[in-house]
């Protein structure tokens, strides 16, 4: 199916988070190292202090976001959604569920590859 004429989800998302952020101090960005993927930069470049990258320790960002809620933050959780399913389902189940953790969880690329553009990458862009 084409994409063509639809917006880019990503795009969408972070522009949705970059329009809330200054009116929403609450609001802090939660990344497993996907944020250039993501588009998460974008929010980290104009929000550093309210941006969170966990690296690849998902189970960690959810813990963590479940605190950052609890504590009144309004957290947004990102990563790509088979770890966010299958690596960090426990945490999620148990801290953000079973609880009613106010958190917000964006999975992306749920499906089996992440497509061209990251086989693209140049070496600079890796080591970012």
């Amino acid at each position: 199916m084409s994409t063509q004429g639809f917006a880019d989800p990503r795009e969408a998302l972070i522009d949705e988070l970059l329009a809330i952020g200054p009116e929403e101090e609450r609001l802090v960005v939660l990344d497993a190292d996907v944020s250039r993927t993501s588009r998460t930069r974008r929010f980290r470049d104009r929000f550093p202090t309210r941006f969170y990258d966990f690296g690849v320790a998902e189970q960690n960002m959810f813990g963590v976001a479940a605190g950052l809620a609890a504590a009144g933050r309004i957290p947004v959780a990102v990563t790509f959604a088979a770890f966010a399913s299958m690596r960090a389902a426990e945490p999620i189940r148990t801290s953000i569920c079973y609880p009613r953790i106010p958190v917000k969880i964006i999975g992306g690329y749920a499906e089996l590859n992440n497509g061209e553009e990251e086989h693209q990458w140049s070496s600079r862009d890796r080591r970012r």
